[in-house]
């Protein structure tokens, strides 16, 4: 995200006040741009929260879920069985 100019300076200005250090534009962008994606990353909802409003919303979504056994599975294990049945005394 990119932070405009007056956003920048008051960064740099409470940076000096609480650390007592000048910061240079190009530092104070970059921990300025830090501070604000980790604002975005914390202020995000909890999975949870997320699923709870899903359900709320009485949305349903349908999965296509695959066979336990593949069909290939199942033909291969045909074509060996038969073979052990001719291979049997």
């Amino acid at each position: 995200m990119r932070l405009d100019s007056a956003a920048i300076e008051e960064f740099k200005k409470i940076y000096q006040e609480e650390f007592l250090e000048v910061l240079s534009q190009a530092e104070a962008e970059e921990m300025a741009s830090r501070v604000v994606r980790l604002y975005e990353l914390l202020a995000r909802p909890l999975p949870s929260e997320r699923a709870d409003a899903f359900e709320k919303s009485g949305s349903s979504i349908m999965l296509e879920v695959p066979s336990a056994v593949p069909e290939h599975t199942t033909d291969l294990q045909q074509k060996v069985s038969s073979q052990e049945s001719t291979q049997s005394p």
